[in-house]
């Protein structure tokens, strides 16, 4: 009796591939829907942290839960709400165009974007115009106050017309005060 190699029909190697999609579809699903549980950190706040399979996730009060926010916000959604907020074109943010409302625009949607999702440096300079990673950093950086302002007064979970708001609002409200007192002159 001689052995022969069994190979198996296209059929068959189709279904063992659907299959192995379906579990690692599943898997995906398992590990989206995390349950959240109630942690207490302190006597008198309560921080809701995403469930781990294996190690517990422990979140202290005012720190992001990165994976959580990286799903709810997108890059696209943000630069659409700049737009409407802040009365100029997708075409005007993405393009070179260096008038002073289209930069504070562009520059303010870099902000949000590296606060609000898990994107890199690279990737929302490439989203944004095709930029520099540092054009994004300057970004950051320059409206690093207003942002902490912002988180602030903002809860973490809020929708992005929120988050935008909120900034033109400080944003706002920081240009007003830096403006100097309008003096008349009498002439005598």
């Amino acid at each position: 009796m001689s052995l022969v190699e069994y190979q198996p029909s296209e059929r068959e190697r189709q279904i063992a591939q659907w299959r192995a999609a379906r579990k690692r579809m599943e898997a995906a699903a398992i590990v989206k829907a995390k349950p959240q549980i109630p942690v207490q950190k302190s006597v008198e706040k309560l921080v809701m942290v995403r469930a781990a399979p294996t190690v517990p996730q422990f979140v202290a009060p005012g720190e992001r839960d990165w994976l959580d926010v990286s799903t709810k916000y997108t890059i696209a959604d943000i630069i659409k709400e700049v737009c409407i907020q802040f009365e100029v074109t997708k075409f005007e943010i993405l393009s070179h165009r260096r008038q002073m409302p289209v930069t504070s625009a562009r520059q303010i949607a870099m902000t949000l974007c590296k606060y609000l999702t898990a994107r890199s440096l690279p990737e929302i300079g490439r989203r944004i115009g095709d930029r520099d990673h540092t054009t994004v950093l300057h970004a950051c950086r320059k409206y690093q106050p207003v942002l902490e302002v912002v988180i602030a007064k903002v809860p973490d979970h809020s929708p992005i017309q929120v988050w935008v708001a909120a900034f033109k609002t400080e944003i706002a409200l920081t240009e007003y005060a830096r403006r100097k007192p309008y003096v008349r002159r009498i002439a005598i």
